[in-house]
């Protein structure tokens, strides 16, 4: 049972005997005090290290998805081991070696052909080594 008391149009809802006012909700802007936002910590971002770590999701994205299994594995086995330590620069030589072709990159990581100059560098010497100390199961 329910009816309204008064102009204040308050509703009482009838248990028992007893009757019990039913407040009508509150809304959350009462709360609410200008400038709680601006006091709360916001988090803090860095912007040059969510383009490196955005660069090193898609560098170990294209790295699994070359072309030929060998090149899968040992340039994304690669990727997987060591995108995660990279700095920039060490990343944009990476990049560079993934825009070469399959066969050229792979030529130079056994030893079959010398890579040309700005292709000789630490990422290159550091896939040579990952390659030599893989296990023969995996190549």
């Amino acid at each position: 049972m329910s009816f309204e008391a008064n102009e204040k149009k308050i509703k009482f809802v009838a248990d028992s005997a007893t009757l019990h006012p039913i407040s009508p909700p509150t809304p959350l802007a009462q709360y609410y005090r200008p400038g709680l936002v601006d006091t709360l910590p916001r988090p803090r971002k860095c912007v040059m290290t969510d383009e490196l770590n955005k660069q090193r999701k898609r560098l170990q994205f294209r790295s699994i998805r070359r072309g030929t299994k060998e090149s899968d594995l040992v340039i994304g086995g690669f990727a997987k081991a060591n995108v995660s330590r990279m700095s920039a620069y060490q990343l944009d030589q990476f990049e560079a070696l993934l825009e070469c072709n399959d066969p050229d990159v792979m030529s130079w990581i056994i030893g079959l052909t010398y890579p040309p100059t700005e292709f000789d560098n630490e990422v290159l010497d550091a896939l040579r080594n990952f390659k030599r100390n893989m296990p023969y199961d995996r190549v």
